[in-house]
Parts: C-alpha cells; structure tokens; sequence
C-alpha cells in the first residue's frame, strides 16, 4: 500500500442492522455510535452533566447517585440505538497491561 491510497477515504460493505447490504464512505458513520459530550448533554439533568464535567477535570468526586443517573442515560440511549448486550472493557493508559 502507498501513501496515496492510505490517505484516501475507503469504502466498506457491511450489512449492519438492515437485510441488504450498502456500500458507505466510513468517515460518513465514525463515531456516530459514542456516548459522547453532546450526547450527555442532551440526555443528562444539567446539574448531573455540570457534576460530571467536574468529575472528569478532577475538581470534585462523582457521586454515586450521579453516577447512577448517567449509567441510565448511557443505557437507554444504547438501547434505543438497538443495543442488546453491553461489556465494560478497561484499556489501561500506561501502555502496560492491567
């Protein structure tokens, strides 16, 4: 593979959730499926999004209500997204293993 054809956005068949199969750019659907900022600030009471906010830039330490209160969100979110199972995995960031 050359440089060129590394950089160029690709195309992927994949048959996802519908019976046929479509052809897509991958760019078009990264990340569409995160939990992220904008989506916890959507589904997230403010002062449970502002606690976690906090939370997360080390300043206080998340309750467990709190912290009960985002697992909701997380999970009826992924469920209307058709989520049927979940797993945890833990990546540890010291680029050693756990």
């Amino acid at each position: 593979m050359n440089l060129k054809s590394a950089t160029k956005p690709f195309n992927v068949l994949i048959a996802r959730t519908r019976p046929l199969i479509t052809e897509f750019n991958v760019a078009d659907i990264f990340g569409e499926n995160v939990f992220n900022d904008t989506v916890m600030k959507e589904r997230l009471p403010k002062n449970v999004y502002k606690n976690l906010k906090l939370a997360m830039t080390g300043v206080q330490e998340l309750s467990l209500t709190d912290a009960d209160v985002i697992a909701n969100a997380m999970k009826d979110w992924a469920i209307e997204k058709g989520a049927t199972h979940y797993t945890h995995w833990f990546q540890p960031l010291t680029g050693t293993t756990a």
